[in-house]
């Protein structure tokens, strides 16, 4: 699932138009509505492809455990893509959550450049991203620079993650494939050419190893992956969301969001997102569905912005309350042109009693007075 303003990319996630079932569906394969491993690719010179509104990207987040002392790590990946003058804009994160020493380590990369439409995808010579297509895999790395934005210091950080899907089947996030960005009130709308919808298809738990050397320590990490890959003509839909990719401890996970006007309310239409169970049914769940109880707000020091930290969520299936394992895990706004800041991290999940059930991400942008999250 995440909120970034690059270059002309303004990035937008939401769960899409979904029908509200009163009792689990089938879960949709994505394998019914798209071909892969062509579909695994980048689709930035398909015929549908809107200079000025297509946008696409390919994100992970994992969940990962040093293997010699069990310290828990967390990390985010994404790659931006939109078409530009013949070349592609792109934008990438890098970052990479200590949760025992409660750092937060971060690069942000953009530029003008070429990505490809094979399984090479992106090398900028920092960062690189490969889809291995006899592994179903996909390969990342960074060799680079990275920042621990709070104390202004930098470190070297060499990154490699293996994210091999062990015969996991991809889901789509509705039964056509096509997720809304938007409503009419707010874009351009229309399926037959992507106008204010997207492709959107996700694995929540794919098996990851990483090896890692932030400054002179080496770590080998074992653990997995949550991976989502959107594309379609919706930049000019312009709203800003919250999201939670939620994985519990019995094989269950969520996707829920919150899209925002421009003032920060939460626009009501627009579905909230689904539970994914092991059995291979899925709950859709409305904005009606799920209440957001606010249990705490943080103040970055650094921006003087506030931030929603912490949650109980009440779903018709449970409450979950999320606390993240440290406070300052936000992706500051450092390019030039500068992006919005937000805050995306690395969650315990508790149940109604407090005891833990499963970890997450969730991302949520800067808490306005009375909204969104009430």
């Amino acid at each position: 699932m995440k909120h970034v303003a690059i270059c002309v990319v303004l990035i937008l996630l939401l769960f899409g138009a979904v029908a509200h079932a009163q009792d689990p569906r089938p879960q949709y394969p994505a394998s019914d509505l798209l071909t892969f491993p062509d579909d695994h690719l980048m689709h930035i010179e398909d015929d549908v492809v809107q200079e000025g509104a297509f946008v696409e990207w390919l994100y992970y987040t994992g969940v990962m455990e040093d293997d010699a002392t069990g310290d828990l790590w967390g990390f985010q990946i994404t790659l931006f893509v939109s078409p530009f003058l013949g070349q592609a804009s792109y934008g990438y994160e890098v970052a990479l959550s200590d949760t025992t020493n409660e750092t937060f380590w971060h690069h942000r990369g953009i530029g003008l450049g070429t990505v490809g439409t094979d399984e090479n995808i992106f090398d900028d010579g920092l960062f690189s991203l490969a889809y291995v297509s006899e592994d179903d895999a996909w390969a990342i790395a960074y060799e680079g620079d990275v920042t621990h934005y709070a104390s202004g210091d930098t470190m070297p950080l060499s990154l490699s993650i293996m994210v091999d899907n062990d015969d996991g089947e991809y889901i789509v996030h509705a039964e056509d494939g096509l997720v809304a960005m938007g409503s009419l009130d707010d874009c351009a709308v229309d399926k037959a050419t992507l106008d204010g919808y997207s492709w959107y298809y996700s694995l929540p738990t794919v098996p990851t190893t990483m090896t890692a050397t932030l400054g002179d320590q080496s770590y080998e990490m074992t653990g997995s992956t949550w991976f989502d890959h959107q594309w379609g003509n919706f930049i000019d839909c312009n709203l800003r969301w919250n999201w939670w990719g939620l994985r519990l401890d019995d094989g269950t996970t969520l996707i829920l969001t919150q899209i925002l006007d421009q003032d920060g309310n939460v626009v009501p239409e627009l579905p909230s997102g689904a539970i994914y169970y092991p059995d291979g049914t899925a709950l859709d769940l409305l904005q009606e569905d799920v209440t957001f109880n606010v249990l705490r707000e943080w103040t970055n020091p650094l921006l003087d912005i506030n931030f929603t930290l912490e949650f109980e969520i009440v779903t018709p299936d449970g409450s979950y309350t999320l606390i993240p394992y440290f406070d300052d895990q936000t992706l500051t706004p450092e390019t030039i042109p500068p992006s919005d800041p937000y805050w995306e991290g690395i969650v315990r999940i508790l149940d109604e009693s407090g005891e833990q059930i499963g970890r997450g991400y969730f991302e949520v942008v800067p808490t306005v007075s009375g909204a969104p999250n009430e």
